[in-house]
């Protein structure tokens, strides 16, 4: 049985604004924002929160980003985050 505390643990690494991006309710979330302020952490958590919470399936969600090293790193961070998750190999 997963360990919940540890299950939403990435919300609390998050400031108000982030943490607003992540749980609104909406379906479409647009996050613009400069360079260093954690867009590509909200946006990990963003995909990671509607997962957990089941109210989507991963293949239905797209996500947008302007560099190739930007979603390299957020696919493997998502990745090791369910994988951890899950328990899986």
């Amino acid at each position: 049985m997963p360990n919940l505390e540890n299950e939403w643990s990435f919300l609390s690494e998050l400031n108000d604004q982030q943490k607003m991006a992540v749980i609104t309710s909406g379906k479409k979330v647009c996050v613009i924002a400069g360079a260093g302020c954690g867009k590509t952490k909200t946006l990990i958590s963003r995909v990671l929160y509607l997962i957990r919470s089941k109210q989507t399936q991963a293949s239905e969600i797209l996500l947008l980003t302007f560099s190739k090293k930007a979603i390299a790193e957020i696919q493997r961070r998502i990745t090791n985050s369910l994988v951890e998750k899950e328990g899986l190999p």
